[in-house]
């Protein structure tokens, strides 16, 4: 068994730019991992999307190789890998999920990994290096190799001791439930963004960010914290609004980094349904963390949490830490069904207002005077009707 496939997922069929030019780049950053491993001790090959005709080309080399461990390294020395973005993570996606059905260990590393590491964790990917990956990735891979995958925790990069510590402190002097976690930006005036690569990761923040603002002056926003379900309100409307105004932004002012339709097939091949369905088990898994904790069974609740956790890390979700803070911060972004958000009616109510109003600012101007929970239930009723 081979110790290590790196790959990356720029390929150049899917940058109809780059195919006129037909100027394809050496990854130079993939190959620099390579020699390194294999100066190691590592025994490695390497897949290079450039010039393949699809991610089933990393499929087949994954049966040839049958590998202990796949890395998705993308190149950061060549500007083309910011390209497409959009595609070019689906590409990803596709191969990581490819690469965890074969029983691989699934590591990424990149800009957009950087940026988004939730995507890349919920399609199969066990382990996501943020920043300079080379020797992160020779640490995880030593600790992995070993049989000493709680070791890996602990690598710069992944996750660090001060993160522990600060959670630890907020439990020990507020007796409350703490996650240290990355963000994408903050609605202080100006906004805060996190530095990234990706144009329409950008707009998408942005928009949600200048929602905030807007709302700020608005009843919505003023009382952001007057209670859970308002902080809820609040960060679902801003997801809501810019999943919509992002991909405007692109079309309407980038329209040129738009990566172009592909031509469907004529019989669009049956895809197998989800080995492990996140969205599904992280949101019974909610559910019934809010019966116990309901019930009054807290200590039962954080052991069926662990419990849980360690579920969601067999099937490839290397999650840190899941407790009361890790459902509170991610529960609270529910402008999609499942997850984190669980059986909170807040999320679908909110779907419904949109998909029932007819623009986004009239959308945007009835939530806007929403004060309070009972509010909300009672402006569904008026636009969407039931009971």
């Amino acid at each position: 068994m081979l110790d290590v496939l790196l790959a990356h997922s720029y390929f150049l069929r899917y940058d109809q730019k780059q195919v006129e030019k037909m100027r394809p780049y050496p990854p130079l950053a993939t190959l620099y991992a390579a020699s390194y491993l294999r100066s190691v001790g590592y025994s490695v090959a390497l897949f290079d999307a450039m010039l393949a005709t699809g991610e089933h080309e990393f499929e087949a080399a994954l049966a040839t190789y049958t590998p202990r461990f796949v890395v998705l390294y993308e190149d950061n020395f060549n500007f083309l890998s910011k390209m497409c973005l959009t595609r070019m993570r689906e590409a990803a996606c596709t191969m990581s999920q490819a690469a965890h059905r074969r029983g691989a260990t699934v590591i990424a590393s990149g800009s957009d990994v950087t940026d988004h590491p939730e995507i890349y964790l919920q399609h199969g990917t066990q382990y996501v290096i943020l920043g300079e990956p080379e020797h992160t990735l020779r640490e995880l891979l030593d600790a992995l190799r070993a049989g000493q995958p709680a070791r890996a925790s602990l690598i710069p990069g992944l996750a660090t001791a001060d993160k522990e510590a600060l959670e630890q402190a907020v439990f020990d002097q507020l007796d409350q439930s703490a996650l240290v976690v990355p963000i994408g930006g903050l609605g202080t005036y100006p906004a805060m963004i996190g530095e990234t690569s990706s144009i329409d990761w950008l707009t998408e923040v942005t928009a949600h960010e200048w929602t905030h603002h807007w709302l700020s002056f608005q009843p919505l926003g003023v009382r952001y914290l007057a209670s859970p379900e308002m902080r809820i309100i609040n960060e679902t409307v801003a997801s809501l609004v810019d999943r919509e105004i992002g991909p405007a932004v692109m079309a309407r002012y980038y329209a040129d980094q738009l990566e172009p339709v592909a031509a469907q097939p004529a019989e669009t091949p049956k895809q197998a349904a989800p080995l492990f369905d996140f969205a599904a088990e992280m949101g019974a898994t909610r559910i019934e963390v809010d019966r116990l904790l309901d019930a009054g069974e807290v200590e039962a609740a954080e052991a069926y949490m662990e419990a849980r956790r360690q579920v969601f890390v067999n099937h490839g979700y290397a999650i840190r830490k899941l407790n009361q803070a890790y459902f509170a911060f991610y529960g609270g972004y529910a402008a999609e069904p499942g997850g984190a958000a669980g059986a909170d009616p807040i999320g679908p109510m909110l779907r419904e207002l949109r998909a029932a109003s007819p623009s986004l600012r009239d959308f945007m101007r009835d939530v806007a005077r929403v004060t309070s929970y009972d509010d909300l239930v009672t402006l569904h009723q008026r636009v969407v009707g039931g009971s």
